[in-house]
This record gives C-alpha cells, structure tokens and sequence, in this order.
C-alpha cells in the first residue's frame, strides 16, 4: 500500500541538497497514483519547511500559522487555520528545471 504523509510538529526540513540532482529541492515525493493527504500542521518559521511537494494525485493540506517556503505539484491544495499563514517559494527550483518532465 501507499501512504501519506503527515506532519503536525514543528520541524526543520529541506529539500534534497544535490544541486547536480534534477531532484535538487524535492522535500517530499509520492509515486503518482498514490491519492493519500500530505497534511502539514504545525506553526512555521521561516526557512524551516522548504522545498518542493509531488503528489500528483494527493491532496495537500496546510493548516496552522506561519511561512512554509513550498512549491507544490498535487492534485488540490487547502489552506486553513486561525493564524496568519504565508506561502513562499523560497529557493525552490525544482519546477524550473529542465532536465525533468511531467508526463501523462
């Protein structure tokens, strides 16, 4: 079976840090037809959780406050808590590499 993946702690994670890598900046990757939740509950800092989500057929829910430094590929997005939330790209990358393809 396939999982997701939940975090409702605050954490410090990167993106893969092989700048040679095509994957150079993916945090967190699901095979496509995985269609389990990527669920990131926890208040952030900034710099904390960066880097890019694939999860092509999986919803991606953020909740609680804070900056999450994330690029996303998934199927829907949800953004929901009480406190102030900001979504930045960072110094993500990983989309504008053109080494990798999304194909169908």
């Amino acid at each position: 079976t396939m999982g997701g993946v939940t975090i409702t702690t605050r954490v410090n994670l990167t993106g893969y840090s092989d700048a040679t890598s095509p994957f150079y900046g993916m945090l967190i990757h699901t095979r496509r037809f995985n269609t389990n939740p990527i669920v990131l509950s926890s208040p952030q800092t900034a710099g904390t959780l960066s880097g890019t989500v694939y999860s092509k057929w999986g919803p991606l829910t953020l909740s609680g406050s804070g900056i999450y430094n994330l690029q996303g590929v998934v199927r829907s997005a949800v953004w929901k808590g009480s406190g102030n939330l900001t979504l930045t790209t960072g110094n993500a990358t990983f989309l504008r590499n053109p080494r990798v393809y999304l194909l169908e």
